[in-house]
């Protein structure tokens, strides 16, 4: 992952589902926006477990207008605190759980 990012710096959407293979939180690779930080507009991820791991990846798209996590289990509070602070903060952020309505954030 982090390669494609180190090597698309036209890349405007991103989007990962049910990504295998992070099974451990601390030991599992951060994923940095690299090249792609800079035009990242819209990333989504859906059903990732240890998902957090793409928390540089959101804090360092630059560009980033929308957030888009769908079951993705854990805590997301510090990565949605640091994103909300940020000058260049998203137009939305939606959030969908199982079992709950769909939660949309729209940043200001």
């Amino acid at each position: 992952m982090n390669a494609a990012l180190n090597n698309c710096s036209a890349q405007e959407e991103l989007s990962v589902k049910r990504l295998r293979g992070i099974t451990d939180g601390a030991a599992a690779e951060p994923i940095g926006p690299g090249v792609a930080g800079g035009s990242l507009r819209v990333i989504c991820l859906k059903e990732l477990y240890n998902g957090q791991c793409f928390g540089p990846l959101i804090i360092g798209s630059k560009s980033l207008r929308t957030l888009k996590l769908f079951r993705c289990s854990g805590d997301w509070d510090k990565i949605l605190e640091v994103i909300a602070e940020q000058e260049n903060a998203g137009d939305q952020i939606e959030i969908m759980a199982p079992g709950q309505l769909n939660i949309l954030v729209r940043m200001i």
